[in-house]
């Protein structure tokens, strides 16, 4: 009877362990993150969103209110947004919000000033 060759096992048992660690390109973290403007603002907002890969996004926003999914890869921890405004009248609100799996997780809410002009700025999120 031959006995197992030792290396080629405790090769082929590392090269399975390290299969199983690494983590795929693209891989899904799991997570739904949305992102929400709303309000009664009636200008254009020019908004800067996480993309699912770690990139950034810019969007033309003409119409309220705005949502945006995306399903972020295993490389992506951090989510961020920032929006600003023109064209709005004095007294205009919005908000701008962040979610993770229908949880809101930031949010940042502004009013627009007598220029017409309103920043959004619900800040960053660490996935967790």
């Amino acid at each position: 009877m031959k006995r197992p060759n030792f290396l080629s096992a405790f090769y082929l048992m590392v090269l399975v362990l390290l299969a199983l660690a690494c983590e795929k390109e693209g891989a899904s973290t799991g997570h739904k993150i949305v992102f929400e403007i709303t309000g009664n603002f009636s200008g254009s907002i020019l908004a800067v969103v996480s993309g699912g890969n770690g990139s950034f996004n810019t969007r033309e926003i003409t119409k309220l209110p705005w949502k945006e999914e995306i399903t972020p890869d295993a490389k992506t921890k951090v989510i961020s947004a920032t929006a600003n405004g023109t064209g709005g009248l004095a007294g205009q609100q919005a908000s701008f919000k962040i979610f993770d799996n229908d949880k809101e997780v930031a949010n940042g809410s502004s009013t627009t000033l007598s220029s017409g002009v309103i920043a959004l700025n619900p800040g960053s999120y660490i996935i967790k």
